[in-house]
């Protein structure tokens, strides 16, 4: 994980050293801006929901319900009601 961290910290630092030269079309200034807020604003994807097979993988079993299907309310029931 360190190698990462160190690449992105050292594109972060190219970045920095190429938009304040000025020799970057203003587009792209304006994505590497935008990119850089939304990183010091804390928003990150999502993670993915964990399925059987990554818990499995991480030697975390898991059992499943049965599923049944729900019953219907009285209410719900054609000639529930004597009237």
């Amino acid at each position: 994980m360190m190698p990462r961290l160190q690449a992105e910290e050292k594109l972060d630092a190219i970045n920095v050293g190429a938009l304040s030269s000025g020799d970057v079309d203003r587009a792209y200034r304006m994505r590497a801006i935008g990119a850089l807020q939304r990183k010091t604003l804390g928003h990150r994807f999502r993670a993915k929901k964990a399925g059987s097979a990554d818990l499995a993988g991480m030697g975390i079993g898991m059992r499943t319900a049965p599923v049944t299907p729900p019953e219907m309310p009285l209410s719900d029931v054609s000639g529930a009601c004597d009237g």
